[in-house]
């Protein structure tokens, strides 16, 4: 991992293992992070090693490791079958795990019932696109046509204009999230920072687009680090992976550095 000279990722680099064990706390995307990006969300591979490797530090880090995505609890357990994380899915909007779920009015809910009709209506006459409704957010993805960007998000903020004190558009790779107002990945990050096996612990936040910014600036408020995936023009990234394959290596690295140093005080 290519690290920025003087960033908390150094200092952390220097510290050993057992230190890293009492203080790390790992936060980290799915898509285009921990997973290669696909066509569509259900056509994403996890591949073989990953759980293993998610759970064996989930275990030597004292559960002190989080999946923070814009997917669903729901999708996260489809993707990880054999094993239940902690989660902060749909930006925050569900969550499982030591924290409550950030705070937010409901007002959303009538928001978001007023736009699936328009949606619905509007979006199948784009070829390409893929409509993802996960219950507290809607996505539209147009990775199959990724011309469309510019007038794909024009007509959206035209169609979200009125609902604007309760409805956000974010913008990742190739998709445009409609949710709402008042949580992100950042109060993911925030609300487990409060409360054991996070508590006390130095956060690293490791993600890959503009959705995961949040919670990168978070991590850094709490005296932690933040890592970009595949994209060096960000200013808030400590250091850089150049691809999920990289993000996976560098995790099962840890893991197995973390395991040393447990067998070698046994």
């Amino acid at each position: 991992m290519e690290l920025q000279p003087g960033s908390p990722a150094v200092r952390l680099n220097r510290l050993e293992a057992g230190d890293l064990r009492q203080r790390l706390a790992l936060f980290l995307d799915i898509d285009g992070t921990l997973v290669d990006l696909a066509a569509t969300p259900q056509a994403v591979q996890v591949p073989d090693m990953l759980p293993g490797v998610l759970g064996a530090l989930e275990s030597r880090l004292g559960g002190a490791l989080a999946l923070v995505t814009g997917r669903s609890l729901t999708d996260v357990d489809r993707l990880f079958a054999a094993r239940r994380f902690v989660v902060g899915a749909q930006h925050g909007g569900e969550m499982r795990g030591p924290a409550r779920q950030p705070r937010q009015e409901l007002t959303f809910v009538a928001a978001l019932n007023r736009l699936r009709p328009r949606l619905e209506t509007i979006l199948p006459s784009w070829p390409g696109l893929l409509l993802e409704d996960k219950g507290r957010s809607i996505a539209i993805h147009y990775r199959q046509n990724p011309s469309v960007s510019f007038e794909l998000k024009t007509i959206l903020h035209r169609i979200l204009f009125t609902e604007t004190e309760a409805l956000e558009l974010l913008e990742g790779k190739c998709v445009f999230e409609i949710k709402p107002k008042g949580f992100d990945k950042g109060d993911v990050v925030r609300a487990l920072m409060t409360v054991a096996p996070f508590k006390g612990r130095v956060p690293i936040f490791i993600g890959d687009d503009e959705t995961d910014r949040a919670g990168m600036a978070a991590s850094r408020a709490h005296g932690g680090c933040a890592i970009r995936v595949g994209d060096k023009r960000d200013l808030l990234a400590d250091g850089f992976l150049p691809s999920p394959a990289a993000t996976r290596a560098w995790l099962r690295e840890l893991a197995i550095r973390l395991g040393r140093d447990s067998e070698a005080a046994q």
